[in-house]
């Protein structure tokens, strides 16, 4: 039997994606919970603006289709503004924080 590794063949964008597709699976699948909140930390930051956009259309239909809630952060302000720009808070219940440091 052959050992078959991701890695050899997919690039780092593509593992984030399978990654982001189990994790989010599970989380969204998860029905005993108090709340239903998912938390994610920088979640594309290998990524190229063709997974960039993919990911934030995936949050737009978690958005649309579940009844849950996403915190997420980022230090990539390129993921920020495209995230910003498509769940504008004119039409959706988001709220996006804006941490700039202060520099002296």
């Amino acid at each position: 039997m052959d050992l078959y590794r991701p890695e050899w063949y997919f690039s780092m964008a593509q593992l984030n994606t399978v990654a982001f597709s189990s994790f989010f699976g599970r989380a969204l699948s998860t029905n005993n919970l108090a709340f239903k909140t998912i938390f994610v930390d920088d979640p594309i930051s290998h990524s190229d603006n063709m997974n960039v956009l993919g990911f934030s259309d995936m949050i737009w239909s978690i958005i649309e289709s579940m009844d849950c809630q996403i915190i997420m952060s980022t230090h990539d302000r390129k993921i920020y503004n495209i995230l910003r720009r498509k769940l504008d808070d004119q039409y959706y219940s988001s709220c996006f924080i804006d941490l700039v440091k202060n520099i002296k």
